[in-house]
C-alpha cells in the first residue's frame, strides 16, 4: 500500500542515525539502534487507536470514508503492509482466512463441502450457486431454524416452501464474512454463522432485494428471535446485478453490516460468545443466485 511505504520510509529517515559530516571513512556509519518502545506498547497503542476509531464512528465524528480508510490502514499495518487484511479490533489478533468458495469448481458437495437439507439447489456456471423458491414460505425462518441441518420432509424445486444449505467450518466468535449475490426481482435469504449440532444459536443477515427491500441483523437463541439493527432501502435487481453483502463482528460485540462496500447496519451484542460451527444460507423467496461465500476469523476462536 502506497500510503503505509511512504510512512514507513518517513519513520525510517527521522529514526535512523547518521555519523556526523567529516567523520573519518572508516568510522561506523550506524550504531546499534536499542529503540525506546517498552514490550506490548505498540499493542496497546493499536488497541487505543482502534477504540478512538470506533467511537468516532459511532458520534459520526467523522466523514465515513476517512473512517474506513483509518481501519483499512490499521488492518494493513496488522496483517505486514500488504493491503487488504482486517482486524478483529481486540487483541492486536489479525483476522486470517477461514474458508471461500466462488463455485467455479463445478460441484458444491466437495471441496469444499456443502449439504442441502431441504429445497434444491444447482450451480450455474454463470452466476453461481442458485435456488429457486415459487412462493414464500408458510413458515418463518425464525420457527423453522432449529431443524435446519436436519434433512426436511418436502418437496423439491418451486414445489418446496423453502431451500436451506449449510456448510461446516470452525468460525471465532470475532469474523468477517462476504456473500456475492444476485436475484430475480423481490424474495428473501437469510445467512451467516451457526453454533450447535440443530444450529439454534446464530448471528443471520436478511437480505431482502427489490425497491421495498432491505437489510436486517438478527440474533437466533434457542428463547427466540431478537432484531439487532435494519436498514430499510432498495436494493437492484435490474438485470439481476450482483451485490456484495459482507457481516463483520469484533471481540467486544460490535457488529456491522455493509452493502456494497457501504455501512448500512452499525450494531453491538455480546449475547452470544462462543465460536461458531458452519455457515447456513436459506432461500424462504424468490430465485437466487450466489457467487462467492469468504469467512475470515482470529486464530485460537
Amino acid at each position: 500500500m502506497r500510503t503505509i511505504s511512504a510512512f514507513s520510509v518517513g519513520l525510517l529517515l527521522a529514526c535512523v542515525a547518521v555519523a556526523p559530516a567529516g567523520a573519518a571513512d572508516t568510522a561506523p556509519r550506524y550504531k546499534a539502534w536499542e529503540g525506546s518502545q517498552k514490550p506490548g506498547q505498540t499493542d496497546t497503542l493499536i488497541r487505543n487507536l482502534t477504540a478512538l476509531i470506533d467511537e468516532a464512528d459511532r458520534s459520526k465524528a467523522a466523514d465515513p470514508r476517512f473512517i474506513q480508510d483509518l481501519r483499512e490502514l490499521l488492518a494493513d499495518y496488522q496483517s505486514g503492509g500488504q493491503g487488504g487484511g482486517s482486524a478483529a479490533g481486540d487483541g492486536g489478533r489479525p483476522m486470517v482466512k477461514l474458508f471461500n468458495d466462488d463455485f467455479q469448481d463445478g460441484d458444491f458437495t466437495r471441496n469444499p463441502t456443502w449439504t442441502v437439507s431441504a429445497g434444491a439447489f444447482d450451480l450455474d456456471s454463470n452466476r453461481g450457486l442458485h435456488s429457486s423458491i415459487g412462493v414464500a414460505g408458510k413458515q418463518s425462518v425464525g420457527t423453522m431454524l432449529g431443524g435446519l441441518l436436519k434433512q426436511q420432509q418436502q418437496g423439491t424445486g418451486q414445489e418446496a416452501t423453502f431451500a436451506s444449505i449449510y456448510t461446516p467450518v470452525k468460525i471465532s466468535n470475532a469474523f468477517s464474512m462476504q456473500v456475492e449475490i444476485a436475484s430475480r426481482n423481490t424474495g428473501r435469504v437469510d445467512f451467516g454463522p451457526y453454533a450447535g449440532a440443530a444450529g439454534d444459536t446464530a448471528y443471520r443477515v436478511t437480505y431482502k432485494p427489490g425497491s421495498q427491500g432491505g437489510l436486517q441483523l438478527q440474533r437466533v437463541t434457542p428463547q427466540g428471535t431478537t432484531m439487532i439493527g435494519h436498514w430499510d432501502g432498495a436494493i437492484d435487481t435490474a438485470n439481476k446485478r450482483r451485490h456484495t453483502v459482507k457481516m463483520t463482528r469484533d471481540n467486544r460485540g460490535a457488529m456491522q453490516v455493509w452493502l456494497d462496500g457501504q455501512k448500512v447496519i452499525d450494531a453491538r451484542d455480546d449475547a452470544i460468545r462462543q465460536p461458531f460451527d458452519g455457515f447456513l444460507l436459506v432461500n424462504s423467496n424468490g430465485e437466487h443466485w450466489v457467487r462467492s461465500v469468504a469467512i475470515e476469523g482470529t486464530q485460537g476462536g
